[in-house]
């Protein structure tokens, strides 16, 4: 039962969020909220399907080359698409590094704990980014955005509970 009111936590501090951010882009919040459902369902479709059996590194090109795919679509239909410069590509190479290491991390962690506790514990990255927003821009979230965040990572704990009572059990 554990799960279930993380799952409520989740859907009411993204709720807030929304709330507190105001409602200035929808397609934005729209897009948000299929990404967060494509990342969850992506994760618990890696343990269940037969591509987990892969190798690591051929998992994450075919994952990595269908994300590309899709960017490349998404920048062509809104005319978006635009030659780089160095420096862009320098920033582009770089940042890809830091998401292979993610997707090996990503990966290991659902060998090791399964995609439920892998999906949620994702939730801790709009966290950091609060973190980093604090300590180096000063952009300190008002009462609301607070109350969002607390419920995010008392989800968190909620479905870490959850698993730890159902593996001794």
């Amino acid at each position: 039962h554990l799960t279930y009111y993380a799952i409520f936590c989740t859907i009411a501090a993204l709720v807030l969020l929304i709330y507190s951010y105001g409602t200035g882009s929808i397609t934005g919040m729209i897009i948000a909220v299929l990404s967060g459902i494509g990342w969850g369902t992506y994760l618990i479709a890696f343990e269940k399907a037969s591509y987990k059996d892969l190798e690591q590194p051929a998992t994450i090109f075919y994952v990595m080359s269908l994300t590309l795919i899709c960017y490349f679509l998404y920048s062509v239909v809104m005319r978006t698409m635009y030659v780089p410069g160095t420096r862009e590509v320098f920033f582009m190479v770089t940042s890809s590094l830091g998401l292979v290491t993610a997707m090996i991390l990503t990966a290991k962690g659902v060998v090791l704990i399964g995609s439920p506790s892998v999906a949620f514990i994702s939730l801790f990255e709009p966290i950091t980014c609060v973190i980093t927003d604090i300590l180096f821009y000063r952009a300190v979230p008002q009462g609301i955005q607070w109350a969002g965040y607390f419920l995010m990572l008392l989800s968190i704990v909620l479905v870490t509970i959850a698993d730890t009572a159902k593996n001794k059990a």
